[in-house]
């Protein structure tokens, strides 16, 4: 989003929370060289994780030649996939928050495919009653030769993996039209996490009458033992084709996975990044718990943590920065031509995909680290070669939204030609608020 800054949508950052019963219309431009999968969700409290959210397609201007034509498929279809859970968000929160649970994340209880999903009921515990009812699981049917599948992860915590029997995927943008260079086609592509968009061309590989599967497998590192890990949904045949019968498979073992941490980006696209970024921001992020905060989860980053409670009803931007008190905002510019590397260091031993709003940024580096142990990168301390080997220049991917590994560290560039207050944020709801990842950088404002 370019020019308008106040159209961001941020609450405490860039907006006002639009008051109960109220409505607010968003207005900015999108520019000619843009177009994808993107998505909208509330930035107010956790209004996410109950499901105020959806997609949004932006196609090429109709001057040109279109997608259609050029990726030669015959369907157009948005796949929502995302974790559920049966409690409000603010029980939720208040789960996390709470010290007796030692800031171990509430694991989600189901799934939900287009904002539709199934429980088996039997798994409901005594302690958490629910009203529960059986429902038919949700499907997917694709009725062209070749289908495009905008798949977007709108979970608040789990990462997936994501399969199709009888057919293969060939995966072609990333995070809003960013292109991907060459994917062999897989039947099976991950892992996937929230805030993450993926697109890909679906195309059948087997004429078996058989039911086929869509397989979501969870990451395993947010485990639920009242949620199967592996989730099976069934693919129809296209309308006019006889129907087979839905089955409760046990699903396959995909021969030729896609691992979306290894996906590259066009060489030409990589020829305008310069060798050295002209500003540079080394940031560590980690989940303390100190009694100091009542033995409550605190995310901080460069330990400092975003305070929402400031007593001014105003946001940043409308206030002088003087006023912004010990908010950890971070300065780029002043000009809007500066390359910019962000250095994002996790010391937390579980992964977190973060977001940057308002850009698409080069990803030059991700590394995890061993298991027991821990590689931070430090720039500024030439004595050290950074643990994950020098920076891919040659076909970085680009994207908005990035995981870090556990203990490990990722390297994004980006050319900050986006003035305005920027949302650097954590994709995992129950961090998001009460824990404080929350992080701002101003892109070429002097005030």
């Amino acid at each position: 989003m370019r020019g308008a800054n106040d159209m961001d949508g941020v609450v405490g950052l860039t907006q006002c929370a639009i008051p109960p019963f109220k409505t607010y219309t968003y207005k900015f431009k999108v520019q000619d060289d843009q177009s994808g999968t993107f998505w909208y969700h509330a930035h107010s409290e956790l209004q996410r994780m109950d499901g105020l959210y959806g997609g949004i397609i932006i196609h090429k201007p109709g001057n040109g030649e279109s997608e259609k034509k050029l990726h030669t498929y015959d369907e157009d279809l948005i796949l929502l996939v995302g974790d559920w859970y049966h409690r409000s968000a603010e029980e939720i929160q208040k789960y996390y928050v709470n010290y007796a649970n030692f800031g171990n994340e509430p694991a989600p209880d189901s799934i939900l495919m287009n904002g539709k999903g199934a429980f088996n009921c039997s798994q409901a515990v005594p302690s958490r009653p629910l009203e529960c009812k059986y429902m038919q699981k949700p499907h997917l049917r694709m009725n062209g030769k070749r289908t495009r599948l905008r798949i977007i992860n709108t979970g608040g915590l789990t990462g997936f993996t994501l399969s199709m029997s009888g057919h293969k995927m060939t995966v072609f943008q990333v995070d809003g039209g960013n292109s991907v260079l060459e994917a062999p086609p897989a039947d099976s592509v991950g892992i996937l996490y929230p805030g993450e968009r993926i697109d890909v061309l679906v195309e059948r590989s087997s004429d078996d009458e058989t039911q086929e599967i869509l397989e979501v497998r969870l990451d395993k590192e947010f485990r639920n033992f009242a949620l199967t890990p592996i989730q099976h949904f069934p693919i129809l045949p296209p309308r006019g084709r006889r129907d087979v019968s839905i089955s409760s498979s046990n699903g396959y073992t995909p021969a030729s996975p896609f691992n979306l941490a290894e996906a590259s980006g066009p060489t030409n696209l990589a020829k305008s990044i310069p060798l050295k970024a002209d500003q540079t921001f080394l940031l560590y992020t980690k989940i303390e718990i100190l009694a100091v905060h009542g033995n409550s989860p605190l995310g901080v980053m460069n330990r400092s943590s975003w305070d929402q409670s400031n007593s001014n009803p105003l946001p940043l931007l409308a206030m002088d920065r003087s006023q912004w008190g010990k908010s950890f905002v971070p300065v780029i510019g002043p000009g809007t031509e500066n390359w910019v590397d962000i250095i994002l260091n996790n010391l937390d031993d579980k992964g977190h995909p973060f977001h940057l709003h308002g850009y698409s940024f080069y990803v030059l580096s991700t590394h995890k680290a061993r298991t027991g142990s821990y590689d931070v990168y430090n720039p500024f301390d030439e004595s050290k070669e950074p643990a994950g080997g020098p920076m891919n220049m040659i076909n970085p991917i680009m994207k908005d939204t990035v995981f870090i590994p556990r203990m490990g560290y990722v390297v994004i560039r980006f050319k900050a030609d986006n003035e305005g207050l920027r949302h650097l944020k954590k994709y995992l709801l129950t961090h998001y608020l009460s824990s404080g990842f929350f992080t701002v950088t101003s892109y070429g404002t002097k005030r």
